[in-house]
């Protein structure tokens, strides 16, 4: 009634406007290392992100949860944000190493038993040494136990923390010097002790002159005679160094003996036999 139509009229304008943008942490979580880490953000819209503050900080070290905020640049559509809300960045405890502290020990004859620490200070217990408490024989036990948790480290229940080693020890033998003898002398025996407490055995280095069975020496012939004392070591000790000792065989001194004549008158000469003896008692016909 009143107005005239109109064709293409300006109608004032539309307005979309930019939106706020919405920030996130986009490496979270991380695993505890021990060195500084921080969070990175992205901004919708691509803004880029900077003064990124986690937790209060430009980094953390510890394990744990750490708010973040930061700041975004205006993109196309989106406005610039100063101090925005971007979630949480979390470093995760991570699993500690044990380790075994006192290996290796020497063989003592008595229990012996590892001790393990864990890595970030969690206390140790329950360690098995070789599946038990103790171990008393040389050898490589594997070696569990549990770990508290810490500050930065999980809990572990049987973990893993290496060998404990029990090594074998030396020994030594005390065998004394041993007395010249005469050659038809009866045999003898000898000894010797390890410090072991192992069984020390013989044997002759000289078997023209000597021979020893187990622990028992015979004369062969004049010259030296050379027996050797050996231990040859078991699980918990090493071969022990052969100890030598010498004596000489020397020829025996010869007996004379007058062989009475078996007949005679008294007052007249007569022939006596006179024989030389030999060490053993035989008769000398050289």
């Amino acid at each position: 009634t009143n107005y005239l139509a109109v064709t293409g009229g300006a109608a004032g304008n539309f307005v979309i406007s930019k939106a706020t943008p919405t920030l996130s942490v986009t490496n979270s979580p991380q695993a505890y290392t021990g060195s500084p880490q921080s969070a990175t953000v992205s901004c919708q819209g691509g803004g880029a992100a900077s003064n990124i503050s986690t937790g209060g900080s430009a980094t953390q070290t510890n394990a744990g949860t750490y708010a973040v905020t930061a700041d975004c640049a205006a993109s196309t559509n989106y406005l610039a944000v100063t101090g925005g809300a971007a979630g949480n960045f979390v470093i995760s405890k991570a699993t500690p190493t044990l380790s075994v502290t006192n290996s290796p020990q020497a063989y003592t004859g008595s229990p012996q038993s590892a001790t393990v620490s864990c890595q970030g200070g969690g206390a140790a217990s329950n360690i098995s040494t070789g599946g038990s408490a103790t171990q008393t024989n040389a050898g490589t036990y594997a070696v569990t136990a549990d770990c508290a948790a810490s500050t930065n480290y999980l809990a572990v229940t049987g973990g893993a923390a290496g060998n404990f080693v029990i090594s074998k020890i030396d020994q030594t033998i005390t065998f004394g010097t041993l007395s010249d003898k005469s050659f038809g002398d009866a045999d003898f025996d000898v000894s010797a002790t390890a410090s072991s407490g192992l069984t020390v055995t013989f044997s002759s280095q000289t078997s023209s002159v000597c021979t020893v069975s187990t622990a028992t020496v015979h004369l062969v012939a004049v010259g030296t005679c050379t027996i050797r004392a050996s231990q040859a070591g078991d699980g918990n000790y090493n071969a022990a160094s052969n100890v030598d000792q010498s004596f000489t065989v020397a020829t025996a001194a010869t007996k004379f003996v007058i062989v009475p004549p078996s007949s005679g008158t008294v007052g007249t000469p007569t022939t006596v036999t006179v024989q030389a003896e030999k060490a053993d008692n035989s008769i000398d016909t050289n």
